[in-house]
């Protein structure tokens, strides 16, 4: 049997108004462009697990908050 696992949704944008804080404030604290936050709640690009990390702590939340995952067995 395999697993496969892929983000269905990123819940960035919704973790960060939760937390009060701004795409421009996000992307500050991460040391990235405005643009780049954008691209994370479009689900225009992946992140990586560290930039996912940092983003839960700016956020206050775990980092399986951020996302909803579609898992499958075969």
């Amino acid at each position: 049997m395999t697993v496969e696992v892929r983000i269905k949704r990123c819940l960035l944008r919704d973790r960060r108004k939760r937390a009060g804080l701004s795409q421009q404030q996000v992307a500050e604290l991460l040391g990235v462009s405005k643009s780049r936050i954008s691209e994370y709640e479009n689900s225009e690009i992946n992140m990586s697990i560290l930039t996912a990390k940092k983003l839960a702590v700016i956020c206050g939340c775990d980092i399986s908050d951020l996302f909803i995952f579609e898992i499958s067995r075969k």
